[in-house]
């Protein structure tokens, strides 16, 4: 293993010298490679983002956005009016960074495919019936099949 890559040292210390670091510290925020998604549609407000994201706090948001700015991959505009006006947008090196969030985007979708795939078979050969079973769109709901998964109204079954 390339000694920049090396584990004995702190993340910190590894950053501006092994690109895994770096992109790690880069986009560490919970919501960073949300921000950065949605940029990549064009300036956004700071109002807009938190109707993008309605559970993201007003404080958080803030912090989120200075990171990205500090960091170089999002630039900050601020318009002289009244009420102040400030957009969000990517800069040229947040823009670079746009493949690499399609890259995730269609990981993530196939993975979610994979794993839904997964569930519906093992529920399939686990259970005698789908006819018992109201499927949703979220993948954690509770069971309320009337299969061999006894489970308690606080568990949830593995499957639907």
């Amino acid at each position: 293993m390339e000694e920049n890559y090396a584990l004995d040292s702190s993340l910190e210390e590894r950053v501006g010298k092994c690109p895994y670091s770096t992109v790690q510290s880069l986009i560490s925020g919970k919501w960073a490679m949300l921000i950065l998604y949605y940029l990549m549609e064009g300036p956004i407000r700071f109002n807009e983002f938190q109707r993008l994201m309605p559970k993201m706090t007003h404080a958080t948001l803030s912090v989120q956005l200075k990171s990205l700015v500090g960091k170089g991959l999002v630039e900050r505009k601020q318009y002289e009016s009244i009420p102040p006006i400030v957009e969000y947008s990517l800069t040229e090196i947040g823009k670079g960074f746009q493949p690499v969030l399609e890259a995730i985007k269609t990981w993530g979708e196939e993975y979610i495919d994979e794993r839904t795939l997964h569930k519906i078979w093992y529920h399939f050969l686990c259970c005698s019936t789908f006819s018992n079973v109201q499927y949703q769109t979220e993948f954690l709901h509770p069971c309320i099949c009337t299969c061999s998964h006894r489970l308690t109204k606080h568990m949830y079954h593995p499957v639907c």
